[in-house]
């Protein structure tokens, strides 16, 4: 079974695609490449940096390649969560930095500069309200 082949993960079901991944994971199958970088998609896209720093740990336990889709793949979660510091130590583990990565690690330095500046402007109206 194939778990983004059910395509949860790209469909804004991302609580399902974690569901199903436990389900997955109690059946005694083991995640490939693929499969984790949909689950990480599902954790960015939750809020749920446990879970993807979890996916770092087996990636790491389990010898696995830190390969572009694995490590673009966690550096969106984490930016996506708000961690730039871990999305940073990802990208300074890369072996290659290839656009993919670059990418990744800029659209979480801008997500994160809108969200201040969001911020911002909201506690700037409400003092002069």
């Amino acid at each position: 079974m194939e778990f983004d082949d059910l395509g949860y993960s790209q469909m804004g079901f991302a609580s399902n695609a974690v569901e199903l991944f436990g389900k997955m994971r109690d059946e005694g199958f083991e995640p490939d490449e693929m499969t984790l970088v949909s689950l990480l998609r599902a954790c960015g896209d939750l809020g749920n940096v446990s879970l993807g720093r979890w996916v770092e740990g087996f990636v790491g336990d389990h010898n696995m390649e830190l390969s572009a889709y694995i490590g673009s793949a966690l550096i969106d979660m984490y930016g996506k969560c708000g961690d730039l510091l871990s999305a940073r130590n990802v990208f300074d583990r890369m072996a290659t930095k290839d656009m993919v990565i670059w990418n990744a690690m800029i659209t979480g330095q801008v997500l994160l500069s809108i969200l201040m500046w969001y911020y911002l402007y909201v506690a700037k109206n409400l003092i002069h309200s």
